[in-house]
């Protein structure tokens, strides 16, 4: 696979941070902005999403909790990656999508820094809940939160968010928090689709 250049690397950046963005909303981050930038070594954008650094309050007061809390923070760098071989026209093999992010890595992108902490977190987990082999829980929980990422960005009104996120990124550059979470809340049905995965991995 090559690397992309101009147009079709600057959409799936936006994509990219679109990913990160929303999921940080559907987990009840703190988002502050969220930015594209000029960057020549790829001749595109690359760009990030500021949030604050806060556990939100109804978590993490018991370990189950903990485990989940966890794994939201997973699926919120796991969703850049994502939302960008999500993005049309992006053949995939979901299958080997370990070996993209290996790419990614190599190619010292953005999402190389994504699956930095991905593995790392996932090493916490190992040794947390891991009793056998513990390359093979590795292996199947990575693949586990994979698809379960891909399952929560495919729900039509998350979609489109990211979509919307995307083109205001193309446009504008910069969107603060509060346009993010506006545009999140506009769209029919995202809040319902929301509580579900947030009874599920925040306890509420």
């Amino acid at each position: 696979m090559s690397k992309p250049t101009g147009k079709l690397q600057q959409r799936r950046t936006a994509y990219h941070e679109a990913g990160h963005a929303v999921m940080h909303v559907i987990f009840y981050d703190k988002i502050l902005f969220a930015q594209l930038n000029e960057w020549e070594a790829v001749e595109g954008l690359n760009g990030f999403v500021r949030t604050r650094d806060e556990k939100p309050y109804m978590v993490c007061q018991h370990e189950h909790q903990q485990r989940r809390y966890i794994e939201s923070r997973i699926l919120i760098d796991m969703a850049g990656v994502v939302a960008q071989y999500l993005y049309p026209a992006q053949k995939v093999d979901w299958y080997d999508l370990s070996d993209l992010f290996d790419m990614d890595v190599q190619e010292q992108s953005y999402s190389g820094q994504d699956f930095g902490r991905v593995y790392e977190q996932l090493e916490i987990l190992a040794a947390e809940y891991s009793s056998t082999n513990d390359e093979m829980f590795f292996d199947s929980y990575e693949r586990f939160l994979l698809a379960t990422c891909r399952h929560i960005l495919q729900q039509p009104p998350i979609w489109k968010a990211v979509k919307t996120i995307a083109e205001k990124l193309l446009e504008q550059r910069k969107i603060e928090g509060g346009e993010i979470y506006d545009t999140c809340y506009e769209i029919e049905d995202f809040e319902a689709i929301c509580d579900k995965f947030r009874t599920l991995y925040l306890g509420m």
